[in-house]
C-alpha cells in the first residue's frame, strides 16, 4: 500500500501557477531592462546633442542650426518622457507580478507542507501497524514455544 495525497491535483495546479507567474515576471523584467536601455540611449543622444559644437554658417549664422538643434532636442526630450512613462508602467507591472509570484509561492508551500504532514502521519501509522503485526507474530511464536514445552511428547 502506498501513500496517496488527495490534493495532488491542487498541488500540481499550484505548481503550474508558480511556473506561469515566474515566466510572466521574467518577461516583465526583460521589458523593464529594454526600456531602461532605451532610456539610457535616449539620454546619451541628448547629451551628445548638447556637446556637439555648432558649425558656423556665413549666410545664416547659427539661427537655422540652433532652431534645428532645439527642435531635435525637444523631440528627443519628448521621446524620453514617453519612455519614462512606459518604464514607470513596466516597473509597476513588475512589482505586481512579483507580489503575485510571492502569493503563489505561499499557496504552493501550504499545500506542500500539508502533503508532508500527511505523508509523515501515514508513515507513522504504517510503522505502528508493522510493529503491531510483528508483535502479534512474536506473541504467536512465543505461545507456540510455550505450548510445545508444556505438551507431553
Amino acid at each position: 500500500m502506498s501513500f496517496k495525497f488527495r490534493l495532488e491535483k491542487v498541488l500540481n495546479f499550484r505548481q503550474l501557477v508558480v511556473d506561469r507567474r515566474s515566466c510572466e515576471l521574467a518577461a516583465t523584467n526583460s521589458r523593464v531592462k529594454i526600456l531602461r536601455q532605451q532610456l539610457a540611449d535616449m539620454e546619451e543622444h541628448l547629451a551628445e546633442l548638447a556637446r556637439r559644437p555648432l558649425p558656423h554658417d556665413e549666410e545664416n549664422p547659427r539661427v537655422g542650426l540652433l532652431d534645428g538643434r532645439f527642435q531635435w532636442g525637444v523631440h528627443l526630450h519628448g521621446l524620453s518622457q514617453e519612455l519614462d512613462a512606459k518604464l514607470a508602467g513596466a516597473l509597476e507591472d513588475f512589482h505586481s507580478c512579483q507580489a503575485k509570484l510571492k502569493e503563489s509561492w505561499r499557496d504552493l508551500k501550504v499545500i506542500q507542507n500539508l502533503k508532508e504532514r500527511q505523508q509523515d502521519q501515514w508513515d507513522h501509522e504504517m510503522r505502528k501497524r508493522e510493529t503491531r503485526e510483528l508483535n502479534e507474530v512474536g506473541q504467536i511464536q512465543a505461545d507456540r514455544r510455550s505450548r510445545s514445552r508444556l505438551s507431553p511428547n
